[in-house]
């Protein structure tokens, strides 16, 4: 091998030498502004993604994972941040609502202490019950949505017989519906079997019914049938003529149709009914027609 042979092997591997001290001197900068990025987006709010201006495949695809990584956290953060404030509002919104029975309650055991007739101790003592009954409610409803918004309370699916799960919520409302003098019309099909979570739809139903002896009159349905691949059950009631009901705002929290009442009916339950439904991988709605009110339910009866 010539003298001649041995420079141009010499100069090529000079020239590898410094073209890879290069790219590795490039490289390592890109590294440094890649920290430096990636340490200032973690010390400020900030809506910003790294980038690095390289030709290697395997640092683009490591930046894109980051990028995926960052914008992950940011919707989790300000999903976070909704929930806390959705909580906090729950819970100020609801604390109105508690001191109300609260009120009267220490008003009426006033009353109850100072009163000498018997009939009138029975009258205060009957109203105590109902305030600590409505009192006892708005606690559990807000406790419920509560656990609801923080995730803490995922739904369990397992074989249930829905028929009968209607029916027998439906019943155990039985003296609370006859006190309020509403006449009731079933129409439930026998033996739909879905697979969905018990205590949801239990719930749901519960809070469903509560609505009517809140807000209902007169008359109340309750239906449920097959159609086609969903399971549809229904529940209306007639309702005052002096409430102006929007379908589109009952799922909203709070909502009342009628602000002047007070019925210490908190407006939640059929908020917490919808995020129930959606659990369970539901449909919900709510209609009027003709001074009746309606929720449908439609669940998936192919799982």
């Amino acid at each position: 091998m010539t003298n001649n042979v041995y420079i141009i092997i010499i100069v090529a591997l000079l020239i590898a030498v410094v073209v890879v001290s290069l790219l590795l001197a490039s490289l390592i900068s890109q590294i440094r502004a890649l920290r430096k990025q990636i340490r200032f987006i973690a010390n400020n709010k900030t809506n910003q993604k790294v980038n690095v201006y390289t030709g290697v495949r395997q640092m683009r695809g490591m930046v894109n994972d980051l990028n995926h990584f960052i914008e992950a956290t940011r919707e989790e953060e300000i999903e976070t941040m909704r929930k806390d404030g959705e909580i906090k509002n729950t819970i100020v919104n609801m604390s109105h609502d508690i001191r109300t029975p609260l009120t009267s309650l220490s008003g009426y055991f006033d009353l109850l202490l100072e009163t000498n007739s018997e009939e009138d101790k029975k009258r205060y003592a009957d109203i105590i019950k109902e305030r600590i009954s409505s009192l006892s409610d708005l606690l559990e409803s807000m406790f419920f949505y509560t656990k609801l918004s923080c995730d803490s309370n995922p739904p369990v699916f397992d074989h249930c017989d829905v028929s009968q799960i209607m029916l027998t919520t439906l019943f155990s409302y039985y003296e609370d519906i006859e006190r309020k003098g509403i006449k009731v019309s079933v129409n439930v099909a026998e033996g739909i079997e879905l697979v969905t979570d018990e205590r949801f739809l239990k719930r749901i139903l519960q809070n469903l019914i509560k609505n009517v002896l809140a807000h209902g009159k007169d008359e109340m349905r309750v239906s449920l049938a097959l159609e086609g691949k969903h399971a549809v059950m229904s529940v209306s009631n007639k309702f005052d003529v002096n409430d102006e009901i929007d379908p589109s705002k009952v799922f909203d929290r709070f909502y009342q149709s009628d602000k002047t009442r007070n019925n210490n009916s908190s407006g939640i339950g059929l908020s917490v009914t919808q995020k129930l439904v959606h659990l369970i991988n539901g449909k919900i709605k709510a209609s009027v027609d003709v001074g009746w009110f309606t929720i449908t339910i439609a669940l998936d009866a192919g799982r």
